[in-house]
């Protein structure tokens, strides 16, 4: 994502000229953070598989929606609260929570 972003900084308007430190905090951001990211998911998707690795990405905006209330005191509206629900309840039924939703295959023979 950094990459493809990177021609874009020559649109906006800097205060200063951004230092070395800068970028190599910025590269180490794109670099190792990315990447571990990478290597944690699809670890996951290894060891649980894709169905349940899939669900862990759902929650990633419903999660950043409750940050943002906690730390930036943004306001929750009901359609993020209706946007959370469906989420959440989608998680339960893709992952077969409390018996609901995933059954199995019947066996081909």
């Amino acid at each position: 994502g950094g990459l493809f972003t990177l021609p874009l900084l020559f649109f906006v308007p800097f205060n200063r000229t951004p230092l070395l430190s800068d970028w190599a905090y910025i590269t180490a951001l794109a670099v190792f953070c990315s990447s571990l990211c990478y290597v944690i998911y699809f670890g996951l998707v290894v060891k649980v598989g894709a169905t349940r690795a899939i669900s862990v990405e759902f929650l990633v905006t419903l999660v950043a929606v409750l940050i943002g209330a906690i730390y930036l005191k943004e306001v929750i509206t009901l359609i993020q609260l209706l946007g959370g629900a469906f989420v959440l309840v989608g998680c339960v039924f893709i992952l077969g929570l409390f018996g609901l939703g995933k059954t199995s295959a019947p066996s081909i023979q």
